[in-house]
């Protein structure tokens, strides 16, 4: 499920974020995806999305995922018209929430020292409808997202290179940018 989802079982079921995650862990939910996050701008959520839950909401709802030894996706949506600010909001937003919920792994576990918390980070380029006179990133933007993301999320075991929105050529490439 999303944390667009979550938001919705709480609010119709009456119950908190916690107890609706709790509930789903029990029948087996071990992870969120990242849905939903778009981009955290203010400005750019007014024009695009301003029906969606806050990203402050977002985050928190990932945070008590994480809380619970749940595991999560994060996204980020571009391609839209953003500025480098608030791409590179974004992903310090998504730093410091994995700073403050991803827990210390345990003994004898290969990684990145890190368990639960966010698992992935996948930047999501816009895809314009067809038929419209509009283009989506190009492929130096979608390494650029790349490389930006692995260099600010440092604390992100992975970072993918999504070839269903980017090509197949220009993910392969991203794999020696960052991904």
């Amino acid at each position: 499920f999303t944390a667009v989802e979550i938001d919705r079982f709480a609010k119709d079921e009456k119950l908190s974020v916690e107890e609706v995650l709790n509930q789903l862990k029990v029948v087996g939910l071990n992870s969120l995806t990242g849905g939903g996050a778009e981009i955290f701008s203010l400005r750019m959520r007014e024009i695009f999305c301003h029906d969606k839950i806050s990203p402050q909401i977002w985050i928190n709802i990932h945070q008590a995922a994480h809380k619970l030894g749940l595991s999560s996706n994060a996204t980020m949506l571009y391609g839209l018209g953003e500025y480098d600010e608030e791409i590179i909001d974004h992903l310090i937003a998504l730093r410091e929430a994995q700073d403050e919920t991803c827990l210390p792994m345990p003994t004898g576990r290969q990684a990145a020292g890190k368990a639960g918390g966010f698992s992935c980070f996948i930047p999501l380029a816009y895809q314009p409808e067809k038929g419209k006179d509009e283009f989506g990133p190009s492929p130096l933007e979608n390494l650029r997202i790349i490389a930006l993301a692995r260099l600010i999320l440092d604390n992100f075991q992975h970072i993918k290179a999504y070839w269903p929105m980017i090509g197949v050529d220009t993910a392969a490439v991203g794999l020696s940018w960052g991904a």
